[in-house]
C-alpha cells in the first residue's frame, strides 16, 4: 500500500555572504520544491500570488523581504503593463513556475504559502463534471492521482484506461480544474477516484473496538465512527489575529464576528460533509423534501456553519430552508421571499447542542403551482470543545 503521506523536500540553505538583504535573495538556482504540485500548500502560494488584490505591500507583508524578488514576481503576474487585471497578464501555472522566478526559492515559497492558507487560498473544492468534493476530499484526490502508480489507480479504482493515461501523461497535476479538464476524465473517474482518495487518504477512523495510535484520541467515536486526532497543535486556544482573523499552521478561525475576534482551534476541528443525492421537492403549500449529512469526528459543538445546496426551481422564493441539528433543534436559515438561494450561505445554528450527528436540511415549498429539486446538500462545520 502506498504511503498515506507525501513526505516533504528537504533542503539545506547556503548562507550567503554580508550584506545580502536576506538569505533567500537569490534562490532561483534552486531546484527542490518544499511541497509537492498540486497539493493545497502549493496551490495557496500560486492562489496568493496570482490575486490581482496582492501588491507590494502585501508581498511583504507576508514575507518576501527583498524589494527584486517583490517586483519580479509581480512583472511576470502582471505583464507588459505592469497592471493586474488586464488581457497580458501572465498568471502563473504551477508551483514550478513561481520558483523559477529570479529571488523565489523554497524558504520564499513556505512564507507564500503559509500566507495564503492562513487567508483561505489554495481551496480547490466544489462541483467538477456534476461530482462534488469538499476542500479536503480535493487535496485527497490530487494527491492520489499525483503519486499513485497506474497500476495500483487500475486495480484499486476502476477508472478507464484510458483516463488513467491521461493522467500519468499529465503529472503532475497541479489543480481539480486541471484533472477534470484531462481527456475522459469525467464524472464517473472523478467519483472513483474521490472514493479511493477517501479509503485510503482519509482520517483514520476509531471506535469502541478500534484505538487511535499513541499520541491521538478518538473524538466523535464514543458509540458511532469518530476520527483519530490531536489537540497539541502550538497556538490552538489564542484569539484569531485581529487585524485578518487568521491563525497559525494547522489552525483555523472559527467564531469570528463583529463583537469577537474568534478563537483559534485545530485544523481538523472544521470540515465538511456532503450528500449528492437526488430528491423532488414536492409542491406547495405543505410540500417538503430533507437531505441529511451524518457528521462525525469534529469537537463537541459547532462554532460556524456554511451550508451548500444545489436547488432547481421555477421559483425559489417560495422556498424556504431550515437546518435541523443532531439534538433535533430547527433554525429557519433562509426564509420563504429571501430570493434566489445563494449556492453557500453562512447559517445559524446553536452552539450549546451536539455537532457530531445527523444534520437534516428541510427545503419547504410554501406555494402551490411549481415543483423542484434538489441535487446536494452539504454541511461545513467549524466546532469547539464545550
Amino acid at each position: 500500500m502506498r504511503s498515506r503521506h507525501l513526505a516533504l523536500a528537504s533542503l539545506a540553505l547556503v548562507a550567503v555572504s554580508c550584506g545580502a538583504e536576506d538569505p533567500t535573495q537569490d534562490e532561483s538556482d534552486v531546484t527542490a520544491l518544499p511541497f509537492a504540485e498540486g497539493s493545497r500548500a502549493a496551490r495557496a502560494a500560486v492562489a496568493f500570488v496570482n490575486d490581482p488584490a496582492t501588491t507590494d505591500a502585501r508581498l511583504k507583508k507576508a514575507g518576501v523581504t527583498t524589494t527584486s524578488a517583490r517586483a519580479a514576481v509581480l512583472s511576470h503576474r502582471d505583464g507588459a503593463d505592469r497592471a493586474p487585471g488586464t488581457s497580458d497578464d501572465d498568471r502563473y501555472d504551477s508551483l514550478t513556475e513561481l520558483d523559477a522566478i529570479r529571488g523565489v526559492g523554497p524558504a520564499t515559497l513556505e512564507k507564500l504559502s503559509a500566507y495564503g492558507l492562513a487567508r483561505g487560498y489554495g481551496d480547490d473544492g466544489g462541483l467538477y463534471h456534476g461530482v462534488y468534493f469538499t476542500e479536503k476530499q480535493a487535496d485527497r484526490v490530487l494527491d492520489l492521482a499525483n503519486t499513485a502508480s497506474i497500476a495500483e489507480l487500475d486495480a484499486e479504482t476502476s477508472v478507464d484506461a484510458r483516463a488513467l493515461a491521461t493522467i500519468e501523461a499529465a503529472r503532475p497535476i497541479v489543480s481539480m480544474s486541471e484533472l477534470s479538464s484531462l481527456s475522459r476524465v469525467k464524472g464517473t473517474a472523478l467519483r472513483l477516484l474521490r472514493d479511493r482518495a477517501d479509503l485510503e487518504l482519509g482520517p483514520l477512523s476509531c471506535g469502541p473496538d478500534l484505538k487511535c495510535e499513541a499520541g491521538l484520541f478518538c473524538t466523535g467515536g464514543s458509540t458511532e465512527p469518530g476520527r483519530c486526532v490531536s489537540t497539541n497543535v502550538p497556538g490552538s486556544g489564542d484569539p484569531c489575529s485581529a487585524d485578518e482573523g487568521v491563525c497559525g499552521a494547522g489552525l483555523v478561525c472559527g467564531g469570528r464576528s463583529e463583537d469577537f475576534e474568534g478563537l483559534c482551534v485545530p485544523a481538523w476541528m472544521k470540515d465538511e460533509f456532503a450528500n449528492e443525492g437526488s430528491g423532488s421537492i414536492p409542491d406547495g403549500p405543505d410540500g417538503s423534501v430533507g437531505v441529511s449529512v451524518d457528521v462525525l469526528g469534529l469537537a463537541t459543538v459547532p462554532m460556524d456553519a456554511i451550508v451548500t445546496t444545489r436547488i432547481t426551481h421555477p421559483r425559489p422564493s417560495d422556498l424556504e430552508l431550515t437546518l435541523i441539528n443532531p439534538s433535533g433543534t430547527e433554525v429557519l436559515v433562509w426564509p420563504r421571499g429571501g430570493g434566489p438561494i445563494p449556492a453557500s450561505f453562512a447559517a445559524p445554528v446553536p452552539g450549546d447542542e451536539s455537532a457530531n450527528g445527523l444534520w437534516t436540511l428541510r427545503i419547504a415549498d410554501t406555494q402551490a403551482g411549481e415543483q423542484g429539486t434538489v441535487s446536494l446538500f452539504a454541511l461545513e462545520l467549524t466546532t469547539r470543545f464545550d
